[in-house]
């Protein structure tokens, strides 16, 4: 028998071929192989993703323990978490129409509706940020992960173990976050009008992970996380304020 990739002749009790790595298959491809790898994808998809979920749901500051000290196999990596929820939430934002009830309430409550050429300008600067809608909430680690580093020192965490913390806690609010969307658009709620709600939420649930983490104090890990957060923010507005004008500027002129 040969191989059907490379011809390298195989042995009778090879599995895979010893030159190009191919799978050695001697029946022909059916139903119940089709649907036996199914359940395999799927199966290692629940060891993988469905367990760091419910993980980061009981006990996300164990997650982040065990990552970072090396115990990783049985996690989905932080960032293909975060990007992967991100993407989530963005389709599921988009695709219900809340991504442009959001952007109109607020163009709304910040400009002067007669600026007709502002208004034409911000709607510009909202398309391309709808184009790029899963890549901008990503940009947000970087600065929040430097302000826990800065505010959260009792460990001695490095930057990239940060980035971890925070890469699995924003990818796990990220899928909060399409259960709001949901539950906003199932009863036909205004986003705008929830976000204080998500907010105090999301808060709650990051302080509840570096209480454990960190061992501060109430009173001292509520205003330390509170100060991560929002002076990451700043630092991601800022930056975000910048590139608009950059953008304005050079691409949608």
């Amino acid at each position: 028998m040969e191989c059907k990739n490379c011809d390298q002749k195989l042995n009778e009790g090879d599995q895979f071929c010893s030159r190009c790595g191919q799978q050695v298959i001697r029946q022909r491809l059916s139903l119940k192989q089709i649907l036996t790898d199914l359940l395999h994808i799927i199966t290692n998809l629940e060891r993988g993703l469905f367990f760091t979920v419910r993980e980061l749901a009981l006990h996300p500051y164990k997650v982040i323990n065990e990552f970072i000290s090396g115990k990783t196999k049985p996690y989905y990596g932080p960032l293909r978490f975060l990007i992967l929820w991100v993407t989530v939430s963005v389709v599921v934002n988009i695709s219900l129409g809340l991504f442009d009830q959001q952007q109109s309430t607020m163009t709304k409550f910040f400009m002067d509706p007669g600026d007709e050429e502002l208004r034409a300008q911000q709607q510009k600067i909202s398309d391309f940020f709808k184009k790029y809608a899963n890549i901008v909430p990503l940009l947000i680690i970087p600065f929040n992960s430097l302000m826990s580093k800065w505010l959260l020192r009792k460990r001695g965490m490095n930057y990239a173990e940060h980035l971890v913390m925070n890469a699995y806690l924003s990818g796990f609010t990220s899928i909060l976050g399409v259960v709001y969307l949901l539950f906003f658009w199932g009863f036909s709620i205004p986003v705008f009008k929830g976000l204080m709600f998500t907010t105090l939420i999301n808060y709650a649930y990051y302080c509840w992970t570096v209480k454990h983490l960190f061992s501060y104090k109430w009173i001292g890990t509520l205003l330390r996380s509170g100060l991560v957060l929002f002076f990451g923010f700043i630092l991601f507005s800022l930056f975000s304020g910048i590139s608009g004008i950059l953008i304005s500027l050079i691409f949608l002129r």
